[in-house]
């Protein structure tokens, strides 16, 4: 059942941007994931699904950097898993990399100029 803006909330805290590209691309420029790929999911909900589905879906869809406290961030949608990043006493700690190369890197893309991360 629907929830009122409680579970949309949730998913969408801490956001703090994405990728202007959403097609990222290996060496060879083989498409190895499309961010907008469940775009379509915004609309109205097909007879064929289950609306339960639909509105995980939707929650799930976002992608791009999230502040989850104030050491801690975490990287959702670029792939499979999620990539978290907490800034340490003497240093940064990268939690799951992803399942690429190429979505780690594009991970990095939409961390703030500030963060003193190298990229891949």
């Amino acid at each position: 059942p629907e929830d009122g803006t409680r579970d949309q909330d949730f998913a969408t805290r801490g956001f703090l941007g994405t990728r202007e590209d959403p097609i990222i691309r290996n060496a060879n420029g083989q498409v190895v994931r499309n961010l907008g790929a469940y775009d379509f999911v915004e609309g109205a909900v097909p007879l064929t699904v289950h609306l339960s589905l639909w509105r995980h879906m939707r929650y799930l869809k976002h992608h791009g950097l999230f502040q989850l406290t104030g050491n801690v961030w975490q990287v959702r949608g670029f792939d499979l898993a999620k990539m978290m990043v907490i800034r340490g006493d003497t240093g940064w700690i990268l939690i799951d990399r992803l399942t690429t190369k190429e979505t780690a890197g594009a991970a990095l893309d939409p961390m703030p100029s500030s963060f003193p991360i190298v990229t891949p």
